[in-house]
């Protein structure tokens, strides 16, 4: 699994341009807040299947992020 050091390096490199996405897509601050943690929660879990001659790191966490919008707006339709 990933380093804690390489999550916080991830998260500083690109937390807030993942914010700024989710915030864009759902127009919910807390939402967007949600899904940046959801997101790197997935990327810690998933850091094995990160390879770098595939996708840059930021291409790899903005593909999670996608996914993790999509399900955060099929969870609020559901509510």
């Amino acid at each position: 699994p990933a380093s804690e050091h390489a999550l916080r390096a991830a998260y500083a490199a690109h937390g807030s341009e993942v914010y700024r996405f989710a915030l864009r897509q759902l127009g919910d601050d807390g939402a967007a807040q949600d899904v940046v943690q959801e997101v790197f929660l997935r990327a810690w879990r998933a850091a094995d299947s990160f390879d770098p001659t595939v996708a840059s790191l930021r291409v790899w966490l903005f593909a999670i992020a996608r996914n993790a919008v999509v399900d955060e707006v099929r969870r609020r339709g559901v509510r």
